[in-house]
């Protein structure tokens, strides 16, 4: 009989455990769901954080922790609740940066344009103005700073040449006889360089003619380089060729000084 009355003691003891989780999870669920969703918005955000520089916040700046706010009341502010003084403010801040923004577009334009006719009289104008108008940087446009700008992308540029010449000439997948060659243009534009250097410091002290000197030169140091493989086709070809593409055009800026 004891047995029986134990038995039935567990069963209903189980039953009234079950039904009052029930009861509890039920009861609970409408307020889980606002408490639990900031957590997983965060969750998220942090999951973004690490992945990518740049980050998520559901909420405005100092309310990612407070679940107490929903995101509603950041998202939908009626713009009646925002005084006419402030629209009109957020309304100038606007057409001053859409104006700041124009002005900028119509700088850079008449910049593009003054740099095109200085261009203009190159023998390779394209290529004149694709260089030099990136490199100005709001510097006053005139025949002496285009000059400047033209020469030492022109000078950066025999560098870079200088160097893929060098890194040729060492690596062992490059033939003996191409190896010869190349060292010998290794002298060249080593030259090419110094030649620009002494062109640079020429400009500074307004020195036409040295600058004139100093940049054809540079012109033969480059063909030097390319008849040192004779009847072979340089691998380096288009180095030269753009090398003296800019330094024709340096002489022709150089030209333009005294006008």
């Amino acid at each position: 009989m004891e047995s029986l009355f134990l038995f039935f003691l567990f069963l209903f003891t189980l039953t009234s455990a079950q039904s009052v989780d029930n009861d509890n999870l039920n009861n609970s669920s409408p307020n889980v769901a606002p408490s639990m969703q900031p957590a997983a918005a965060s969750s998220s955000s942090s999951k973004q954080n690490a992945n990518s520089p740049t980050s998520y916040f559901p909420y405005p700046p100092g309310y990612e922790n407070d679940n107490s706010r929903s995101q509603s009341e950041f998202s939908s502010i009626s713009i009646d609740s925002i005084s006419s003084s402030d629209q009109l403010g957020a309304s100038g801040l606007v057409s001053s940066l859409t104006s700041t923004n124009k002005r900028k577009d119509e700088g850079a334009s008449s910049d593009h344009a003054k740099i095109k006719e200085i261009c203009d009289n190159t023998d390779y104008p394209d290529l004149c103005t694709e260089t030099i108008f990136p490199l100005m940087r709001g510097n006053a446009i005139n025949v002496q700073n285009v000059l400047q700008v033209a020469m030492k992308a022109s000078d950066q540029f025999a560098k870079l040449a200088f160097a893929t010449f060098k890194r040729a000439s060492e690596s062992p997948a490059t033939p003996p006889k191409t190896k010869t060659m190349l060292k010998t243009c290794l002298d060249s534009w080593d030259t090419v360089a110094y030649n620009y250097k002494q062109a640079i410091q020429a400009l500074h002290i307004h020195d036409s003619g040295r600058m004139s000197t100093m940049l054809s030169a540079a012109i033969t140091d480059i063909s030097d380089c390319e008849d040192a493989f004779e009847d072979v086709v340089s691998p380096m070809n288009a180095y030269g060729e753009r090398m003296t593409k800019m330094t024709s055009n340096c002489l022709a800026i150089v030209s333009q000084l005294d006008n």
